[in-house]
């Protein structure tokens, strides 16, 4: 994952398990999470269903990493990936990350998903995922990172949760306060859920980033 780095911002990102609202990286997520992600991407056999994108680090991260052959959807409910020409145009109140999302490189996200796109590897769907309906079984590993309330997530869980998903990817499984507690977002509450069903296995933690696989089955 070395031609990642750049999606991160300081010397000791590598071995941090947490990242603050602050740090400037690119990609909103820890670099054990991004190799947690960065592994599954690489198992996908049809496609990879990504919901919540913003400002498209994770998107990157999913194309890069996933085999040539294979589709990406990224779905969100508005399109933040462009080339910003100055802070002031850069939607986000926090300063550190206005100077990231108008930084070369951001620059070279964009433009390399402006390609994906053209070559048809990958679909960005501008759209609440509370409103669509996948009709084809074409994506067996899916990243969700979208509304993380328990009504959000379970629905963007339920809507994926068919014969062809195979693994389901979630960021903020929980959320860690700046004074080190634990604070559980819906994800948890819902994930677990899921697993005390039997309806989906637990694989695999990095952080707060985990791994299930769908079973398809409710004890």
């Amino acid at each position: 994952m070395k031609d990642l780095d750049f999606l991160w911002s300081g010397e000791d990102f590598k071995i941090k398990d947490y990242y603050l609202p602050t740090d400037p990286h690119i990609i909103r997520m820890t670099y054990g999470e991004a190799q947690l992600l960065n592994k599954y991407c690489k198992k996908a056999t049809k496609g990879i269903l990504e919901i919540g994108r913003f400002f498209g680090g994770s998107t990157y991260l999913i194309v890069v990493s996933s085999p040539k052959n294979i589709p990406v959807l990224s779905v969100d409910l508005k399109n933040y990936i462009k080339i910003y020409k100055n802070e002031k145009e850069v939607p986000h109140k926090i300063k550190e990350l206005k100077k990231a999302y108008t930084s070369d490189e951001y620059k070279k996200v964009v433009n390399y998903l402006n390609e994906a796109q053209q070559d048809k590897k990958l679909t960005l769907l501008n759209v609440d995922s509370k409103k669509i309906e996948f009709k084809e079984d074409y994506f067996d590993v899916v990243f969700i990172d979208g509304d993380h309330t328990y009504g959000g997530v379970k629905n963007d869980v339920e809507k994926v949760l068919r014969p062809s998903t195979k693994y389901i990817v979630l960021h903020d499984y929980f959320e860690i306060t700046k004074d080190g507690s634990y604070k559980n977002y819906g994800v948890k509450k819902y994930v677990d859920e899921l697993i005390s069903k039997n309806i989906c296995k637990k694989i695999e933690q990095t952080h707060i980033m985990i791994v299930l696989e769908y079973i398809g089955t409710e004890g």
